[in-house]
């Protein structure tokens, strides 16, 4: 059962900190027609013509989905009931969906090296520049994957060409059967690299500066690790991060969730700011009532009973309160009560 008491969830995780820990949350559940504009078999987030209430499940639509060796690819959709709230989130009033390609990348005997796994997809093959998020799948559609609860991020080799995820802590090897959630969004003045540098870096957090979050403490940002953006540098940054917003200097930062760990000068981050409204981003709020062992479930019209929703998933503190989670994170379905948790 997910549903828990306060003990069960307190004892999970040893801290009640965690139990208001706010979570931007930016899923996949629909399903569209196929764009000519790209290679057979992939589906961009434009030509939207079914809704969720339409199409419930994925899976009653055979063209809506496509796989590959290594990568299982699953096409977004969108479309809610104006106004649609459910306990502990929220949801905007629909616009235009957060755009780009985003699929499952599951970790196999041909693609793992060591503590990476590499992406094999042709917008980010050959393609240093690219800026891609990722989030941990433990169950996609529903079906079993091996737990690997590590600080992930990206990195670009340049002698495979590839972009790759990986785990920030060098020693530990990617288990085959690992999937996560992948992004690769559209260029746009909403995605962009922050670098932590000597002058926007103190101590455990890096501060951004950029027109679409300054003095905005309503943005919802979603962030990964970039080991070395372009394919140049590398800095390892072996910490679960957060987005949190100062309204001091009316800035949002990124911050390490262990206090004591310095912010690494170099450290890189691949941010995507969402749209205003965009219909599948909200922000799940950990409670009490949803809270429950180690997880806290969501309970949200877009995700309920939907094995196929694809969830990005970034730690936020959009104003002052609030409280840290200084764990990894990823997100898994539960097949007995049809929830997705965090």
């Amino acid at each position: 059962m997910i549903n828990g008491s306060w003990r069960s969830c307190l004892l999970a995780v040893g801290l009640a900190i965690t139990l208001l820990a706010a979570i931007a949350v930016l899923q996949n559940v629909s399903a569209q027609k196929p764009s000519t504009a790209v290679p057979a078999g992939i589906h961009r987030l434009t030509d939207i013509d079914m809704t969720l209430r339409e199409l419930p499940n994925p899976d009653a639509c055979p063209s809506c989905s496509a796989r590959g060796a290594g990568t299982m690819l699953t096409v977004p959709s969108t479309g809610a009931t104006p106004g649609m709230q459910s306990a502990g989130s929220s949801l905007s009033s629909p616009t235009d969906s957060v755009s780009g390609v985003r699929f499952v990348h599951v970790a196999t005997t041909e693609n793992i090296s060591s503590n990476l796994t590499y992406i094999d997809h042709y917008l980010t093959n050959d393609n240093p520049s690219a800026v891609i998020f990722v989030t941990q799948n433990k169950n996609p559609g529903g079906a079993f994957s091996p737990n690997f609860v590590h600080s992930l991020g990206v990195l670009y080799s340049s002698s495979e060409k590839k972009w790759a995820i990986f785990a920030q802590y060098y020693s530990d090897t990617i288990p085959i059967g690992a999937s996560f959630n992948v992004l690769i969004p559209d260029p746009g003045a909403n995605v962009f690299i922050h670098g932590a540098n000597i002058l926007n870096t103190d101590e455990y957090y890096t501060i951004i500066d950029h027109p679409l979050t300054n003095d905005n403490p309503a943005a919802r940002l979603f962030i990964t690790q970039n080991w070395n953006p372009g394919g140049v540098g590398g800095v390892y940054n072996d910490n679960p991060i957060g987005a949190y917003y100062w309204p001091f200097v009316e800035k949002w930062l990124i911050a390490n969730q262990h206090y004591n760990d310095d912010m690494p000068i170099g450290a890189a981050f691949n941010v995507l700011v969402s749209e205003l409204g965009a219909r599948d981003v909200f922000t799940h709020v950990t409670t009490a009532e949803n809270c429950a062992g180690y997880s806290t479930w969501i309970d949200h019209p877009l995700t309920n009973g939907n094995p196929n929703a694809l969830l990005y998933v970034t730690h936020s503190r959009p104003h002052e309160g609030g409280n840290t989670n200084n764990h990894p994170t990823g997100v898994r379905y539960s097949v007995v009560d049809g929830k997705w948790g965090i």
